[in-house]
């Protein structure tokens, strides 16, 4: 599989994350990410050179679709933060940790 079919995969797989997590969907964004993961494996494992006026079109690609998820975790981070409320909890010596 050459170099440029691979990261087309990834980028796929990639928007599968983005669509997974802006509908909250766990199952399927632990399949994509787990996709994307077999892919960055085997990518690393090839070695035929890659097309170089093709790698920078599908790399931008990637980094805008991962800047749009990271925008998207950070904001339902925010969320459930506000929704949880007191993050106060206990360490294992007894002693409240956190929180207010």
């Amino acid at each position: 599989m050459s170099t440029e079919t691979l990261l087309e995969q990834i980028l796929h797989a990639a928007q599968d994350q983005l669509q997974a997590a802006r509908t909250l969907n766990a199952a399927d964004l632990s399949a994509a990410t787990e996709r994307r993961a077999a892919l960055l494996h085997t990518l690393q494992q090839v070695e035929d050179a890659p097309d170089p006026s093709a790698l920078p079109v599908i790399i931008g690609q990637l980094s805008r679709v991962d800047e749009r998820m990271n925008r998207i975790f950070l904001a339902a981070q925010s969320a459930f933060a506000r929704v949880s409320g007191d993050n106060a909890t206990y360490g294992r010596d007894g002693r409240m940790r956190g929180g207010v």
